[in-house]
């Protein structure tokens, strides 16, 4: 590639994990001389990180794939991430260029001569390709405004999906599931500047892969086991971002959970290297799975969790039959119960949760119980996904697959009650009342 030709466009479709990646990819690029470019009209090589953990963000990366290849034919498009090593067929059927996974990053220094990608490290993100642009100049009352009457239009729209009423005349199912997935986005998108967005974030990776077996997930074939960042690198970084006067900082992981369990350390040590003679900051804990929570819960303590303002731990089910199923590890009593210690521990925090609708085997009685349990835990935001039978994960053989009208119902009656959570939620953090706002931008 000539000189002229060394301006690279880097983009992404997937996850927080994902977009840090990719921030890294990029700062790879520019220190080995290209220049980023904001328009792929601009660059002479596309770098696409393509998520294939849910068969939504698969057709979403494939559909762009498309988009590129008709819009710019004459481009050099590189497809990096999950979607490569998850359903490498869908890719083929688009795309028959350079591709490999997240675990082959370092294919990337065959594009630079001055620096490794293993000596770049990233502490932000990089834009997803489905993010619109956030509304601007809009006070936090006028924002939860809009917020309120998208939620209330998201949840007449889940009702009609979940049978509650008849779909008007002239409208079909498709539209109003479209209609939904569009409130569902930009209410997520205010919510997010609502509850998270005040400052910059600082962003940490400590650790990619897992230790999980759960029945479902496809993350792993594409991250692999379990790799964790030593405590004092983690350390480091978190210095450098103090010094850069961040005083937000998110702790990105495939599983924070396990952090650490490969180094003979856990997240209760990395929570006490970072707070050792620092008191201005606030902590988001990303993705912890409470089956290794229960391993070192005991340990954490209310001043090691003082800074802590958000921590996701998802439960996927609430019942105890779909949750052996999934091989998740834990029952529902289980999870009621860390949430009820983290709750004492960090009342001021916002806990969040996640739950797979429709997974195999899944009854009526054992989605109530999901609904149950989100219902009486003081979970503060939550998400449902339908369950995504990928290439490769155990589930996509087992028996008992459900209908697709019968999770497509289910789904849109549980994410209503995560939506009306979401709208409570930010209503106490606009009101000021329990919650504090976490300090970050995304």
């Amino acid at each position: 590639m000539s000189d002229n030709g060394r301006t690279v466009y880097v983009c992404v479709r997937g996850c927080i994990h994902a977009r840090v990646n990719s921030a890294r990819v990029e700062d790879f690029f520019r220190a080995n001389g290209w220049r980023s470019v904001s328009d792929p009209a601009d660059a002479g090589l596309i770098v696409l990180y393509a998520c294939g953990s849910h068969h939504t963000q698969a057709t979403e990366s494939t559909e762009f794939i498309q988009w590129i290849s008709s819009e710019h034919p004459g481009k050099e498009l590189l497809v990096w991430g999950c979607l490569p090593v998850v359903d490498p067929v869908a890719l083929g059927q688009v795309y028959g260029g350079k591709s490999f996974g997240p675990r082959e990053i370092s294919r990337f220094d065959a594009y630079g001569d001055r620096i490794s990608i293993e000596a770049i490290e990233a502490n932000r993100l990089v834009g997803n390709l489905a993010r619109q642009a956030r509304p601007s100049g809009s006070s936090a009352h006028r924002l939860y405004s809009e917020f309120s009457r998208l939620c209330s239009d998201l949840v007449a729209g889940l009702g009609r999906l979940a049978g509650n009423a008849p779909y008007p005349a002239g409208t079909s199912e498709n539209a109003w599931l479209l209609l939904c997935c569009k409130c569902m986005g930009k209410a997520g998108r205010i919510a997010h500047r609502l509850v998270i967005e005040r400052k910059r974030c600082f962003y940490i990776t400590c650790a990619t892969g897992c230790l999980g077996t759960c029945r479902y997930c496809s993350i792993r074939k594409a991250r692999g086991r379990l790799s964790s960042k030593p405590l004092a690198k983690i350390r480091d970084e978190f210095e450098r971002g103090l010094r850069a006067g961040y005083s937000s900082f998110r702790l990105v992981a495939t599983d924070l959970g396990c952090y650490g369990f490969d180094l003979g350390t856990n997240l209760v040590a990395l929570l006490k290297q970072l707070g050792s003679g620092q008191d201005d900051y606030q902590l988001w804990l990303e993705h912890v799975n409470p089956k290794h929570l229960r391993r070192f819960a005991d340990d954490l303590d209310p001043g090691l969790m003082s800074h802590v303002s958000i921590i996701g731990v998802p439960p996927e089910s609430g019942s105890d039959r779909i949750l052996e199923r999934m091989d998740r590890g834990y029952s529902a009593a289980e999870y009621r119960g860390l949430v009820q210690q983290l709750r004492a521990l960090a009342p001021k925090a916002a806990i969040t949760a996640g739950f797979v609708v429709g997974f195999p085997g899944e009854t009526e009685r054992d989605f109530k119980l999901s609904r149950r349990l989100l219902a009486t835990t003081t979970v503060d935001l939550a998400r449902a996904l339908p369950f995504s039978p990928r290439p490769g994960v155990a589930a996509r053989t087992m028996p008992g697959m459900v209908g697709e009208r019968t999770m497509l119902r289910r789904w849109a009656m549980l994410q209503a009650d995560c939506s009306r959570r979401a709208a409570l939620y930010a209503a106490r953090c606009v009101l000021g009342t329990r919650h504090r706002l976490f300090s970050a931008g995304a």
